[in-house]
């Protein structure tokens, strides 16, 4: 479905004197340097598949994005989307892919959202029992139908962007581009939209790649992750590997007397598991945090409630924020 092969874009970045005079200065030369946004990226995303692309602000995602879409041409390499090399095919691209771009916008600013639908069933020549069955589906996952007859320009954020997510899936995408879908909005419409993502997966085997700072759309959503800094892919696994990437545990702890005297308690439990740190959270409650390739979870979970006087304790869930800084601070190891 999607092959990319040693794909670079590259930019010019000129360098502009400080002040006054250097920038009046660098108008009469040519001084600039060559900055990679992506540097030879290569990958296979198979059809279906639900693929989460991640790495920090400028690692050369969108870049990535903008090229498989046709909205950029790269400097090297390859890529295919279908089939079609995507900037020298961009109409026949189109029409087989789905793009919702964060904060920027799709529909038609000063029409109703109805009008916007109506214009782009007639760009893609959507079928009319398809496009009534998509919309339904719309209608039943986000409500959309409550802010048909609105101006895009008057919707809210969470209204804009539930309808920019079902412009993109209207007429039943081959490949669907996320990037940042869920930002700024509140956890109901998240959780919608994921589910709306998910269903369309499963009815369309539409392939899938998200762009997200949200762990929870990446845990929600994806079954494959990929991680890129400075235009280089540092990860490539499924996601159920990628969370055994987080090596630090951590169990919390409450009681009901706030009179514990943490030291104490922490050389207890370090002259069983001497790796471990504890935290107080509050007067009532601790963190115990561990190296998980050292502490096994359940045997210090069992000496915690033998020697320590608690009443209640929890064990997190990866946060995979961690899984992600630790490849970071990885990068240029094998990962395994």
């Amino acid at each position: 479905m999607i092959s990319v092969t040693n794909l670079r874009k590259d930019f010019k970045v000129f360098n502009r004197g400080s002040g006054l005079r250097g920038n009046i200065a660098s108008i009469f030369r040519n001084d600039f340097e060559i900055k990679s946004a992506v540097d030879g990226i290569s990958l296979e995303i198979s059809a279906g598949e639900k693929v989460a692309y991640l790495g920090p602000n400028g690692a050369g995602k969108s870049t990535t994005i903008k090229i498989l879409t046709g909205i950029m041409t790269p400097t090297g390499g390859e890529c295919r989307v279908n089939g079609l090399i995507p900037y020298q095919k961009r109409t026949q691209n189109a029409q087989n892919i789905g793009v919702v771009f964060g904060q920027r916008t799709q529909l038609w600013w000063d029409l109703p959202v109805q009008d916007s639908f109506k214009i782009l069933k007639k760009i893609y020549r959507i079928p009319d029992e398809r496009f009534s069955r998509n919309m339904s589906w719309f209608q039943e996952i986000l409500a959309i139908q409550d802010v048909f007859k609105t101006p895009v320009r008057k919707l809210s954020l969470g209204q804009r962007m539930m309808v920019e997510i079902a412009a993109g899936m209207v007429h039943s995408p081959k490949v669907l581009y996320l990037d940042e879908p869920t930002i700024g909005l509140d956890v109901i419409l998240k959780d919608s939209i994921r589910a709306l993502v998910n269903r369309f997966h499963a009815q369309e085997n539409t392939t899938v790649i998200l762009t997200s700072h949200d762990v929870d759309d990446i845990e929600a959503v994806c079954e494959r992750v990929i991680v890129i800094d400075e235009g280089r892919s540092i990860y490539d696994d499924s996601i159920s590997k990628f969370r055994l990437l987080d090596t630090l545990g951590s169990i919390k702890l409450e009681w009901d007397n706030p009179q514990h005297n943490l030291i104490d308690l922490e050389r207890l439990i370090q002259s069983r598991f001497p790796d471990i740190q504890l935290m107080a959270l509050d007067s009532l409650r601790a963190e115990v945090t561990y190296d998980t390739r050292k502490v096994e979870a359940k045997k210090l979970a069992s000496f915690l409630l033998e020697k320590l006087p608690i009443n209640d304790f929890s064990k997190t869930s990866t946060d995979l924020k961690k899984v992600v800084k630790t490849i970071y601070l990885a990068k240029g190891e094998k990962l395994n």
